[in-house]
């Protein structure tokens, strides 16, 4: 076996390990606060608790066996440790908060985040590009596979659609980030043009759920995604003249368009532009400024928004919730671990894969603006910590001498390893990248 060879077999063998310890990390993030009781074993522990116990003995021995051929610039640990402070600024802020209702489970829940991000920090610093390219076709996936459940056979809410017991708000995320990624797929030559069949399906599902925040974001994660990705003029257009084509046969010939449309006129055209109702978020959005108002450098701590409102909720805004609980200081951290929206688009120039990233991030941001809570934002600072990771080389000025994008010691055998991903599928061509960060065909057919 020739060195080059064994360098190869090498790269795949970690990226392989890197993208299955992701998988792990994204499958426990979905879980949600989906508890043991659920299940008919009488506990509320949330399921993510001992799954994270689980991912952690199989990610963290594998991490420390590997370490060693980790570059020190694909470590994303200057991210994880911005969400460290942030996360434990919030858990200290119960010490000088009053106790709230449901304090405890916001407890639980931000240290199960910060174990799994850091299990996915561990992931993503092995092979960055193969992670993130992974982290995209996963998104995908659970959105066509949410789109699938929820049309064949229904359930949520009168009127509202989601799936697998989770509210309409969190399925019409899913359904957002899952349209804007196979977009990606599509326009960067993943997945072949047919594949846009898929995506009237996800726009469907989306607006049946009824989540204009999910609408909102979806429609922002689109247009961030338009904006930022790099890909030929021509197929862009192409796709998009494409899916349009499919989702104007969708509403004119099918039962689905006939509700879909139902739904844009109730709870958009009516509901939004004519009554102005805002399911009580301007309520919400106005006490939480009241709290902060009221403590404005430290907040008023983890409990100070249920306390006041006497039951376990939540600003349903993640500015907000931010503010509330732990005040300017709070903010701060906030806007430095979203600075990668706005600079990243401007600073990364080699990985496409940075575009459709920070369009999940996007996506999910906005969709954080209209509804949840701290734990729901957890897949915001998932996709930031991979963006983050992926255009790392960028940022610190370390590429291949040949000026293209060096994924790992490996010179970027792994990163064509990963674009070779989506060549399995008929019609489909999986761009690489030239220097100054053009799409260009591959220098070699692949094996």
């Amino acid at each position: 076996m020739t060195r080059r060879a064994e360098r190869r077999g090498n790269g795949e063998a970690v990226a392989a390990t890197a993208t299955q310890a992701i998988s792990v990390v994204f499958v426990i993030l979905l879980l949600g606060s989906y508890s043991l009781d659920r299940m008919g074993l009488g506990s509320s522990v949330p399921l993510a608790f001992p799954a994270t116990l689980f991912a952690a003995a199989f990610i963290v021995p594998v991490w420390i066996s590997r370490r060693g051929s980790v570059p020190p610039r694909s470590q994303p640990w200057r991210y994880l440790v911005g969400l460290w402070m942030l996360f434990g600024l919030l858990l200290a802020s119960s010490a000088w908060g009053p106790p709230g209702i449901g304090t405890s489970a916001v407890i639980s829940e931000l240290i199960i985040m910060a174990a799994l991000l850091t299990l996915a920090a561990f992931a993503v610093s092995l092979e960055p590009e193969a992670v993130g390219l992974r982290v995209v076709w996963l998104f995908a996936l659970v959105g066509v596979g949410y789109a699938l459940i929820g049309l064949t056979f229904g359930g949520g809410e009168p009127g509202r659609l989601s799936v697998l017991g989770g509210g309409p708000n969190v399925f019409g995320r899913m359904l957002a980030v899952g349209l804007v990624c196979l977009l990606w797929l599509i326009l960067a030559g993943h997945l072949p043009m047919w594949a846009g069949l898929l995506a009237p399906l996800l726009l469907a599902a989306l607006v049946l759920s009824g989540s204009r925040g999910a609408m909102a974001a979806g429609f922002a994660g689109v247009v961030y995604l338009a904006l930022t990705a790099r890909v030929g003029a021509r197929r862009g257009l192409g796709t998009l003249a494409f899916i349009a084509l499919l989702g104007v046969g969708l509403l004119a010939f099918t039962s689905a368009g006939s509700r879909v449309a139902d739904v844009v006129q109730l709870r958009v055209l009516e509901l939004t532009f004519e009554e102005r109702y805002g399911s009580g978020r301007e309520v919400l959005l106005a006490i939480s400024w009241e709290i902060f108002r009221a403590n404005p450098i430290l907040g008023g701590g983890l409990g100070a928004f249920s306390e006041y409102i006497g039951f376990d909720t939540y600003p349903h805004n993640i500015v907000m919730s931010v503010l509330t609980a732990v005040g300017i200081v709070g903010g701060l951290l906030l806007i430095l671990l979203l600075l990668p929206l706005v600079v990243l688009p401007f600073r990364s120039r080699r990985s496409p894969l940075v575009a459709p990233l920070l369009a999940i991030a996007m996506t999910l941001f906005v969709a954080s603006s209209f509804s949840g809570g701290l734990y729901d934002s957890r897949f915001l600072w998932f996709a930031l910590m991979v963006a983050a990771t992926v255009a790392a080389p960028d940022l610190l000025g370390q590429h291949s001498p040949g000026g293209g994008y060096r994924s790992s010691k490996v010179h970027g055998e792994v990163g064509e390893w990963a674009q070779e991903v989506g060549q399995g599928f008929p019609g489909s061509r999986a761009t690489t990248l030239a220097p100054g960060g053009t799409a260009a065909a591959p220098d070699r057919p692949p094996h």
